[in-house]
């Protein structure tokens, strides 16, 4: 996903990460991001917000959110082949088509 934050931040979209297990130290988390070379934010002590908002134990959920902060579209679970549909409802959801999103 820091593939996609880089290539469209100009453009206004963010990707947040939430890690959704306490036990996980700032540490622990570090070392995770210096090893996949993240580039977007990642929020720690999740565990609230991954009960607010039902996350699935299957990581990651993804929340579409459009300009207006609706969500538009809830997705569990991540696969490399399904980049090209994120990348082309990334730019549904940029260009202002939010309902495009969801197809």
């Amino acid at each position: 996903m820091s593939k996609f934050h880089e290539k469209y931040k100009a453009r206004g979209f963010q990707v947040l990460a939430v890690d959704a297990d306490d036990a996980d130290t700032p540490q622990m988390v570090s070392e995770l991001v210096a090893k996949l070379k993240l580039t977007h934010p990642i929020v720690l002590r999740g565990e609230a917000a991954s009960e607010l908002y039902s996350l699935e134990a299957i990581m990651p959920t993804a929340f579409w959110i459009d300009r207006n902060g609706r969500v538009v579209l809830r997705e569990v679970g991540f696969l490399p082949e399904m980049e090209k549909e994120i990348e082309r409802r990334i730019n549904d959801l940029l260009d202002g088509r939010p309902e495009a999103a969801k197809s």
